[in-house]
């Protein structure tokens, strides 16, 4: 048995405590009561309703003040509609009115599309409906408009189109009330309405569970919402401000922003949407702050058209596609934001989208951290990107800036620009990659500058395709493979950058390479500083490379281009090393380079007097370049070469080939001396590149290491010449 409540002004009509005297009118069920009571009631009557049926054929005017219709016991009493008209079943157009603990039922189908409301509060009405049972299965259960301003507390509203519509100038307050299977909408803000709507459970809605439309700008907290097509849409040009909410049951997109709204949507739960958590569009605008959202079918955060949101302090994990996708025209600011798990992209950026991505962790993503592609640009800084396969790509004709970004660990690559994509790369840290830190593919013109990129698995920089990029200014080091290579096509300019502490090779240049190496710092190497092979030509200028374990450049296969103005340093295997091709048409021209050791670099090895001038140029070049330059003592040495004379008197007959020329003027110096001289007028010809001596004295011999070694391609014997560089 339900206990039975004792109802004064007091107790019940609780927003405004009553001090007038209250006059008491019991009524039985039956039809038409209800209209007849209140027909003849007087102002500060208190009309209590016994347990049972009530039928109203006409719509219930309420407009005395400080009339209260309250159930002898709660939901005991209940009013069913049973007209035709699409007036309301109540309407209040009067202050002070209390409405209690009673079922109220509109049955109405009318034939026309207007809808009925059950409840109706109008005029600027203090009105508390409470603990009420409401619906309307053809229209709205309580309706609020022309400036009213009603409490509704602890009421539940159920099978309607709209449960609960405010507007209007109207200013509701909603708490503690279940609003469920509607149609259309539980809450709906129209027009210029405001309100409160707080620790409500609004469930079930055809399109959505809150609806805030026009310049309203009502406040929904502390609410839970879920099942239904949207948690929440925000449309037209409001301001509502959504906070603390829970969306965690079914929905497809847990709140939808778009036109011109302009909401403030802060510290929400937005859990397991079949679409997006957050979906913002049109010219939308808003902030979005402090929000968890995870477990996403498609994204978390979806951006398109020319929207452009403020999205800041945002935890966005563990979606079934990507965390943040922008699209279309749309920017604006993501900051701070944690974006963490997500099956594909942590940030996605397409269209012509932009924006600003600002000191976001964006980590453990299944494919890339960031993914810019088609023509979206935006800039990215300060963010650290994390454990992501990829660590940032970007594709089509793209052009972003990521500027002091921390990008690293990650199984494949840390930075893949590709196909006609640009944009500019500054001051990152890149490293940690498997495959390699920077992959640089297709005919991408990216600008990389001022970077560290190193302690890679795998290489520092690759270039390929008929890349066009830039890279200068970086700090390249410590990568498991060539610290910077050129693959296939791939035409780079590679200036001003430090490249050093290499696992494997400092500088590669292979396939169809091209591409220009300008004044580099590239040292300490565990293999060459410098290796050019297959078909590769790039212009060499004004590089330092030294410390290398192996050669500081090798020029092999078929190679070609142009080495000039480099300084080759304390390289272990000597300053350059040949092994070329014969039969080149067009060979590489390696001139004004200088070798040099110094004592420090190379501990008891002993030092030449005097220079050693060393020219090198193709034989199908019609003119032959300035001389190289080694500091130090020289050792040429021709490993019984059938044409060569030395002190051991080693001899043979003149090469059949007329070979070209090149001049090696020497001055002599410490050691014993070895000297090439012509046969038969004839000058010795070693694969693509032709060396004689001007002078009959050779250059001083002592124990060093190579300087330049090229294999004689058209020798039977295919001897090797050297010149070594003590």
């Amino acid at each position: 048995a339900r206990p039975r409540i004792m109802c004064t002004a007091d107790s019940i009509h609780t927003h405004a405590p009553c001090t007038r005297e209250v006059k008491e009118i019991r009524v039985q069920p039956g039809e038409g009561v209800i209209a007849r009571v209140l027909a003849s009631a007087t102002a500060w009557s208190r009309i209590v309703l016994a347990p049972g049926l009530y039928t109203e054929s006409s719509s219930i005017l309420v407009s005395q003040s400080g009339l209260q219709i309250v159930a002898e016991t709660k939901h005991a009493s209940k009013i069913v509609a049973v007209m035709q008209s699409t007036e309301p079943l109540f309407r209040i157009e009067s202050n002070d009115v209390l409405v209690s603990g009673v079922v109220i039922e509109d049955g109405r189908q009318l034939a026309c599309e207007i809808q009925s409301a059950c409840i109706s509060i109008e005029q600027r009405c203090n009105v508390r409906v409470e603990r009420c049972n409401v619906s309307a299965k053809y229209g709205t259960g309580i309706q609020v408009e022309l400036g009213a301003s009603p409490t509704i507390a602890d009421c539940v509203v159920h099978d309607c189109i709209s449960g609960i519509v405010v507007r209007g100038h109207s200013n509701a307050t909603v708490s503690g009330t279940f609003v469920t299977k509607c149609r259309s909408s539980c809450i709906t803000s129209l027009d210029a309405a405001r309100g409160i709507f707080t620790n409500n459970m609004l469930f079930e809605a055809g399109d959505a569970c809150i609806w805030a439309k026009g310049t309203s700008s009502p406040r929904f907290s502390n609410n839970k919402i879920g099942i239904g097509a949207c948690g929440v849409i925000c449309d037209d040009q409001t301001t509502a401000k959504l906070e603390e909410n829970e969306l965690t049951t079914p929905h497809t997109n847990g709140i939808q922003v778009g036109s011109d709204a302009n909401p403030t949507v802060a510290r929400n739960t937005i859990a397991e949407s079949a679409g997006s958590g957050i979906v913002i569009f049109g010219r939308a605008r808003g902030a979005f702050v402090g929000n968890s959202i995870a477990g996403c079918k498609l994204t978390c955060i979806s951006v398109r058209d020319d929207a452009e949101p403020t999205v800041i302090g945002n935890t966005i994990r563990n979606g079934a596609g990507s965390g943040v996708v922008v699209v279309g025209r749309a920017g604006g600011v993501f900051q701070n934001n944690e974006v963490a798990g997500h099956a594909c992209a942590g940030v996605a950026v397409a269209g012509e989208a932009s924006g600003l991505y600002d000191g976001n962790t964006i980590k453990g993503n299944g494919v890339y951290g960031v993914l810019v592609q088609a023509s979206g640009a935006g800039l990215f800084q300060a963010n650290e990107i994390e454990g992501n396969p990829t660590g940032v790509a970007v594709g089509g004709t793209a052009g972003p800036t990521l500027h002091g970004n921390l990008i690293r660990d990650g199984a494949s690559v840390g930075l893949l620009v590709q196909e006609q994509a640009g944009g500019e790369y500054r001051e990152n840290k890149i490293s940690g990659y498997t495959a390699t830190n920077v992959l640089l593919d297709g005919a991408c013109t990216a600008l990389v500058r001022d970077n560290v990129i190193s302690d890679g698995a795998g290489g520092g920089v690759l270039a390929k395709g008929a890349c066009a990029a830039t890279l200068r200014g970086n700090r390249i080091a410590g990568n498991g493979r060539a610290n910077v290579a050129l693959m296939e096509g791939a035409n780079m300019r590679v200036e001003g950058n430090t490249i050093q502490h290499g696992k494997g090779r400092g500088v590669v240049c292979m396939g169809r390479a091209r591409g220009v190496v300008l004044s580099n710092s590239v040292r300490s190497h565990a293999c060459e500083g410098l290796l050019v092979t297959g078909e590769a030509r790039p212009t060499v200028r004004g590089n330092l490379i030294g410390e290398s374990a192996g050669p500081g450049i090798v020029l092999e296969e078929r190679a070609g281009g142009e080495y000039a103005d480099n300084v080759l340093q304390d390289n272990a295997e000597g300053g350059v090393k040949l092994n070329l091709q014969s039969k080149l048409k067009a060979g590489p021209a390696v001139h004004r380079n200088t070798v040099t050791e110094t004592e420090e670099g190379r501990p008891g090895q002993s030092a030449g007097a005097g220079e050693h001038y060393v020219r090198i140029v193709n034989p199908a070049s019609a003119s032959a370049g300035p001389c190289n330059t080694v500091t130090v003592g020289c050792l040429l040495s021709p490993a019984a070469a059938p044409h060569v004379t030395s002190r051991r008197d080693a001899s043979a007959e003149a090469p059949k080939q007329q070979p070209s020329q090149v001049d090696m003027p020497s001055h002599v110096g410490r050691g014993q001396a070895t000297t090439l001289r012509k046969e038969g007028g004839t000058n010795m010809k070693c694969g693509p590149v032709a060396v004689a001596s001007s002078s009959r004295a050779g250059p001083a011999m002592a124990s060093g290491h190579v300087g330049v070694q090229a294999e004689v391609g058209l020798w039977h014997t295919r001897e090797q010449l050297f010149a070594q560089v003590a």
